[in-house]
């Protein structure tokens, strides 16, 4: 999330810009890494960050991500880009995710 610095996106405009980006790579043999700081962020920047990406790593181990959605947003724009994701529910999501079963390369997407 260090390319923000400077910009101050709010919830709404980093879901659009995660979900788009996804988009443009999505045929590419790029792999990207994008960081969040689950101590520093808002709960809806870590929803944003939940719902625009198709796997999420996690304590050091590799998810695919129930809560993906980033076509769906795409689709919809902007009625779907916003979150009221307290941090009881990106608890709850993240717990969710640690209960699933990880990814071992090569099966990372």
């Amino acid at each position: 999330m260090d390319w923000t610095a400077g910009l101050s996106p709010d919830a709404e405009q980093l879901c659009h810009w995660e979900a788009t980006f996804d988009f443009l790579i999505k045929e590419t043999k790029v792999r990207a890494l994008c960081l969040y700081d689950l101590n520093r962020l808002s709960p809806p920047e870590i929803h944003s960050a939940l719902r625009t990406h198709p796997s999420v790593r996690l304590d050091d181990e590799m998810y695919l991500n129930a809560f993906y959605e980033a076509p769906r947003i795409l689709a919809h724009e902007p009625k779907l880009n916003g979150s009221s994701a307290n941090s009881e529910t990106v608890a709850a999501l993240l717990t969710h995710l640690r209960a699933a079963p990880t990814l071992k390369p090569p099966d990372w997407p």
